[in-house]
């Protein structure tokens, strides 16, 4: 590397993950970026160097693999590089009622959203620690505030991502390193297209923000020091707002949310 700060970023080959790959480079950092498709991170690693004059790692990686964490781990010690930042972002969700999806696809999406999050912070942590400083970035979604019929494998995901961050953000108070976890809401990405989404009622009535703008946000919450970071304030309105609804009507909500959109007949 160049010798200046490193953030690792998984799921960086599309979506909020390159956005926020763009971001940290843009502020003077090098990359460790993981993600499955080796073509779009080499693509994405040229415009880094020549933009910006960044450093690029790429390990491709498959996280729903239970032992990616721990080469991972191994190849950044082979390499001696040390992990200043790190971003949690790969993730991935299914869309359908439960008693009819795949079963090896929701396997695959926990170890993807929650075991390989956290094993990559159980072994990267222990570092940030011991240097006396790090910071941690967290991808969850408004998803992780209430059930989530339709998809409730994925919302499950999310709220033990965002349980797990507010918890370990209270640990590491006084270590010199922070945690943050941002929760973004529908954003245009290759997200809904890989759950199959596109009968979703959600989609239909709401507009998508941009992974660049949802980027941008993640990255100056994580230096502000914030623990839970929404990006929108409409965002923001139905995360903390779902709080004061009973949870039958805030499961209710999200079923009429995400239920299938069907187009009447004609003729």
């Amino acid at each position: 590397m160049n010798g200046k700060p490193t953030a690792l970023i998984t799921g960086a080959s599309s979506g909020i993950g390159a956005q926020l790959a763009q971001v940290f480079a843009r502020h003077g950092y090098d990359l460790v970026l993981i993600a499955r498709s080796g073509a779009q991170l080499n693509h994405l690693a040229e415009i880094l160097a020549t933009e910006h004059q960044a450093a690029v790692k790429i390990l491709i990686h498959d996280l729903s693999h239970p032992n990616a964490p721990e080469v991972i781990t191994a190849q950044l010690q082979q390499t001696g590089i040390d992990v200043n930042i790190l971003v949690n972002n790969a993730g991935f969700g299914s869309y359908g009622l439960f008693a009819e999806t795949d079963a090896g696809v929701e396997w695959q999406m926990m170890q993807v959203n929650m075991v390989a999050l956290t094993q990559l912070t159980k072994l990267l942590l222990p570092g940030m620690i011991q240097r006396g400083s790090g910071k941690i970035l967290n991808v969850a979604s408004t998803a992780a505030f209430q059930p989530g019929p339709w998809m409730a494998v994925y919302y499950a995901t999310k709220a033990y991502v965002l349980s797990f961050s507010e918890a370990l953000a209270t640990e590491l108070r006084g270590t010199g390193v922070t945690l943050t976890v941002l929760c973004p809401g529908p954003t245009a990405s290759a997200f809904q297209a890989r759950a199959q989404m596109g009968q979703s009622k959600i989609l239909q009535d709401r507009e998508l923000m941009s992974a660049a703008t949802v980027a941008e946000f993640g990255y100056r919450a994580l230096f502000a020091g914030r623990v839970i970071a929404i990006p929108g304030w409409q965002n923001r309105f139905l995360a903390w707002g779902v709080r004061w609804l009973p949870r039958r009507w805030a499961c209710a909500l999200v079923a009429q949310m995400q239920a299938p959109h069907i187009e009447p007949e004609v003729g």
